[in-house]
């Protein structure tokens, strides 16, 4: 449906937001009635400023300047309501299907993220080279397209310890839980990379739809089961657990990883910050032991073997 809609309308508006983290939900909520063509939401990471970009455009028809009057009269109340100490940047464009303003064409192409691991939208053609792992992803909403930091070191200590780069052997077969699994690309690379069964997880119904339409685009609908639970609800055992969470999260779940992450497993997390010592530290008295830490100076992940004392 959406590509003959594109084909159906020849001129749009394309909208850009730099947006606090904080607001990204609620401007996605408010382009959900709209007929949004590639919605992207991306942290602005060139710039460095902790904000996110939000791309996207709109038919420009009858209706595009009383979408623009709302959307400028809601940015105006958040401004307002949150006290924000600047304005939020919006830039609107026209242009037509053949020309486009802004990078979230970039969006459209494949993209490697890793050695192996290519990122690819469902739409587009792409073979892959000798040793390549293809993942179809969608970047369409707050749940991104994979390639944030946080994404990539959970996406590299998949490939490194598939493809034998550590000191210890993969798993055998592995059963894989994704906790708070998103876009559920985690859970799709890791079957791609050698895994047997993957659980994907997340609080968030909007995620646990999207996670099943990219399971359904990559063909692995017997291969992963996607449901709405919290890691609290969990009360089987995982040769791999993925979390790729924020660090609160991560605290409080660890004497839970403790449980469900067999003895000899691999806990493979993301989210920290650069200031990680205390989230390891917490871990380690677990009983997990650091195999390869991931920073970029910003955020941080590690890959860690599970080796309970007794």
């Amino acid at each position: 449906m959406e590509t003959n809609n594109k084909k159906r309308i020849s001129q749009w508006i394309g909208i850009s937001l730099l947006l606090p983290p904080r607001l990204t939900h609620l401007i996605n909520v408010f382009f959900k009635g709209l007929t949004v063509q590639q919605l992207v939401i991306k942290e602005d990471e060139e710039e460095d400023t902790g904000l996110f970009r939000l791309s996207c455009y709109v038919p420009f028809d009858e209706q595009v300047d009383e979408v623009l009057k709302e959307l400028d009269t809601k940015l105006s109340i958040l401004e307002s309501d949150l006290s924000l100490k600047t304005p939020i940047d919006l830039e609107v464009k026209a242009f037509t299907n053949e020309t486009s303003p802004w990078d979230w064409k970039k969006h459209m192409n494949p993209l490697r993220v890793t050695e192996h691991i290519v990122i690819k939208p469902p739409p587009m053609e792409y073979t892959p080279h000798t040793g390549e792992v293809v993942i179809e992803i969608k970047a369409s909403s707050i749940f991104g397209d994979g390639t944030h930091s946080t994404t990539v070191f959970c996406l590299k200590a998949l490939e490194d310890l598939f493809q034998k780069r550590l000191t210890v052997e993969p798993p055998k077969e592995a059963r894989v839980l994704d906790a708070g699994t998103g876009t559920g690309i985690l859970a799709i690379a890791a079957i791609k990379l050698g895994a047997k069964k993957a659980l994907a997880i997340d609080v968030d119904p909007n995620a646990v739809s999207e996670a099943k339409r990219n399971v359904a685009h990559n063909q692995m609908d017997d291969l992963i089961s996607v449901s709405c639970l919290s890691v609290e609800d969990i009360d089987e055992t995982f040769e791999l657990v993925l979390a790729n969470l924020v660090p609160p999260t991560l605290l409080r779940f660890g004497n839970i990883f403790a449980h469900i992450v067999e003895s000899g497993g691999f806990l493979i997390m993301s989210g920290m910050t650069a200031n990680k010592g205390p989230t390891l530290g917490v871990y380690d008295k677990l009983g997990f032991k650091i195999l390869r830490e991931y920073s970029d100076g910003r955020w941080a992940g590690a890959i860690l073997h599970y080796l309970p004392e007794g």
